[in-house]
């Protein structure tokens, strides 16, 4: 059974209450100054099987005198043995094409302590490259070079964003141990955020503009976790109102109904869904000669499911578009469900788009209405006053009545786009999943016993 929830009422914690401690002793030092301690150290002191840990990680976030968002990182991690120094492999992803983001400034450097004579190592520009996922977002790549056990390697960088709405989330916690993490906001006092936070652990710091937390523990991937994200120490930001001169107050909390119109406006999202695909027509044609619906939905579902490779790319917009997908039979996953949408409501069938957010990619705020909380199209058919179809073509074992399993993960947004509404669904799925095996057997090796 699927519950819809027209409105809700969301408890937002603005602060932990707890108990405070001391924050440790030159927590942050600043690029290129190191202790020597920090170099001796041989294991962390509060995790000590750990193979690498975040020495800081601190972040300061403003606004310039263009009001755009600027975030100033910099970041040092110690390495204590081989199986650490995966940790000197660095990614930074951001948005550059949706949101305009930049980043810039990039500085980094390994530091090694050699017969107790500190030797640094700049990393060379020229091994900073940028990665082109697709056509919004980007990634900064570049590992350290001279990493060994020991080493100590430290970062730092420049994020901006032209939008005031896109304040980044900071995580207090990551795949290792961090001994001291830091946020530190300046935000001009017109414009009012909501804090979100998901903490398991008190603060050492815990005022209005800087939140730090000492000595938090690694979070691996476990068996049962659903994702690592909804688990990790961390804040976000929404911008709720802007206040402006002589009293005039301008209120910028979305709504989900304003999210599903602006994604159904969106040209990579909802300019999608009604683009004409080679020999479309043979396909629909088949589907109205079926006799019943769910005869229709089986054979277009498998039509698309088993025409179709998935790229594993999760995004909640297409990136080549519809029409190159079915062309070149490969796409990312909302491509290729909003494929069958249009495909399904081209034979009659009653159908609206939906976004989801995958298990690995985090459960939903309900409170925070963005589309970025999403990763991935599907398509959301009513079968009858009890029960929904939650189809997903982008898994060849997925089966158009059995929601699956990693979209099981709270809330969608379905988009009725012919009634211009939109409305948050929890998803689950009641019927038991039942997985048939078949095993040919092609060969049989016999077994002679020796008899002596």
């Amino acid at each position: 059974m699927i519950k819809i929830f027209t409105s809700m009422v969301a408890l937002l914690l603005s602060e932990i209450c707890c108990a405070q401690v001391s924050p440790p002793k030159n927590a942050i030092q600043p690029f290129g100054k190191i202790s020597q301690a920090d170099l001796t150290m041989a294991i962390c002191d509060f995790e000590k099987d750990a193979n690498a840990m975040v020495l800081f990680d601190s972040a300061n976030i403003f606004f310039d005198q263009r009001y755009q968002v600027v975030m100033d990182v910099h970041k040092r991690i110690k390495i204590f043995n081989n199986k650490g120094t995966d940790a000197a492999n660095i990614r930074i992803e951001y948005n550059k094409g949706a949101s305009g983001e930049m980043i810039s400034d990039i500085q980094a450097e390994t530091i090694n302590l050699n017969n107790d004579k500190i030797e640094m190592t700049k990393i060379d520009r020229k091994s900073i490259y940028t990665e082109i996922i697709d056509k919004n977002r980007q990634a900064v790549v570049f590992s350290f070079p001279q990493v060994k056990p020991g080493t100590v390697i430290e970062y730092q960088y420049r994020w901006i964003s032209p939008r005031i709405t896109n304040i980044p989330g900071w995580f207090f916690q990551s795949r290792i141990p961090t001994r001291y993490s830091q946020l530190e906001t300046t935000i001009p006092t017109v414009l009012n955020y909501n804090k979100l936070l998901w903490v398991n652990q008190p603060f050492v710091t815990n005022t209005e503009s800087i939140k730090a937390m000492a000595n938090v523990p690694s979070l691996n991937h476990e068996p049962y976790i659903s994702s690592m994200y909804d688990n990790l120490n961390r804040v976000s930001f929404q911008l709720a109102r802007i206040d402006g001169y002589y009293g005039y107050t301008t209120t910028i909390a979305d709504t989900w109904e304003k999210v599903g119109k602006e994604l159904v406006d969106y040209s990579d999202f909802g300019g999608q869904m009604n683009k004409k695909l080679t020999n479309e027509s043979v396909i629909i044609a088949k589907a109205k000669l079926l006799k019943t619906n769910e005869e229709k939905v089986a054979y277009i579902f498998n039509q698309v499911k088993n025409a179709l490779k998935w790229n594993h790319i999760d995004v909640f917009y297409a990136d080549n578009g519809v029409i190159d997908a079915w062309d070149k039979k490969t796409g990312n996953s909302t491509e290729i469900n909003l494929i069958l949408y249009h495909l399904l409501k081209a034979a009659g069938l009653n159908v609206q788009p939906m976004l989801v957010s995958t298990r690995p990619h985090g459960k939903i705020n309900p409170a925070y209405p963005n589309y970025y909380q999403f990763n991935r199209a599907v398509v959301f058919m009513p079968v009858d006053s009890s029960r929904n179809w939650v189809l997903d073509a982008t898994n060849k074992n997925n089966c158009y009545k059995q929601t699956p399993e990693e979209v099981l993960n709270g809330f969608g947004l379905c988009m009725r786009v012919g009634e211009q509404k939109s409305e948050l669904i929890y998803l689950q799925e009641t019927t038991p999943a039942r997985q048939e095996v078949i095993i040919s057997l092609v060969e049989i090796i016999k077994y002679q016993p020796v008899i002596r």
